[in-house]
């Protein structure tokens, strides 16, 4: 068979081939850009596209504190993680959905002209408040600046989309302390996720590791070889699981900062 008539026998099938290519060509350049139809619909937001699906990260740098929020994914399962300096803690996922959502519908009550404010004015190069988003491929920035001397509200500036004017309600609600959106339980994971417990109470130290043994109520526990003649003995389920209870009730009512909980904590019990 000549190229040719290959070519004019498979004809529909190379037509549809070619279709899907660009159309698989189009939405891998469309991801990293707004849509018609979202600028429409997102004319009076600040950020012009929200896809939550694809966000992975916020980062927040406001007048005291900052930090970062990452989107984890372990077993199928979504959850938010907050680093601040050199610490690492499991966020609430309810209260990250209060501030995305604050995002998703921050609007703004007018767009300034080029030049319509000095920039010394706004105060948008050294803003009181910076969030970044990374959505997939695409990325902004929210910078938070001063008050309007007429009392209308605050600048705001969307990197790479211009000035606005917000309220100051909405300037407010943005700024959220990374307390507030900490986890409060004081073990974010269920049982079947722990791999040892020490436990130091005085001159004692109880040490179990999970054992490798399976049962009806899944592995257990054993002591491990710091515990002497008890080195490698079952820990009986029972007192153990009330720990685990303990554990889950376990909550916290606020969080002290770094220099307050050391003078508070005397540590009887690790």
């Amino acid at each position: 068979m000549s190229k040719w008539a290959f070519v004019r026998r498979h004809a529909t099938s190379i037509a549809l081939l070619a279709s899907a290519a660009t159309a698989v060509g189009y939405l891998v350049y469309d991801s990293g850009s707004v849509t018609t139809d979202e600028a429409a619909r997102r004319k009076t937001n600040l950020l012009p596209a929200w896809r939550p699906d694809e966000i992975s990260k916020v980062t927040v740098a406001g007048p005291s504190e900052s930090y970062t929020l990452v989107r984890e994914t372990k077993d199928g399962l979504r959850s938010w993680r907050i680093t601040r300096g050199e610490h690492a803690f499991a966020a609430e996922d309810q209260s990250v959905d209060q501030l995305l959502g604050t995002l998703q519908y921050a609007s703004f009550s007018r767009k300034l002209s080029e030049g319509a404010a000095a920039e010394a004015e706004t105060g948008l190069a050294n803003p009181a408040l910076r969030i970044g988003v990374e959505m997939g491929a695409l990325s902004y920035e929210i910078k938070v600046g001063a008050e309007i001397a007429t009392g209308e509200g605050r600048y705001a500036e969307v990197t790479g989309h211009g000035v606005f004017v917000i309220s100051k309600a909405l300037a407010a609600a943005l700024e959220v302390p990374a307390r507030s959106l900490r986890t409060k339980d004081f073990m974010p994971f269920i049982s079947v996720d722990l791999a040892r417990i020490t436990i130091t109470h005085a001159d004692t130290t109880l040490d179990f590791e999970r054992a490798p043994w399976s049962g009806g109520r899944g592995s257990g526990f054993r002591f491990t070889q710091a515990a002497g003649a008890l080195a490698g003995r079952r820990v009986d389920s029972t007192p153990l699981d009330q720990v685990f209870v303990a554990f889950g009730r376990m909550q916290a009512q606020a969080f002290l900062d770094e220099q307050a909980a050391e003078q508070a904590s005397s540590r009887a019990v690790t």
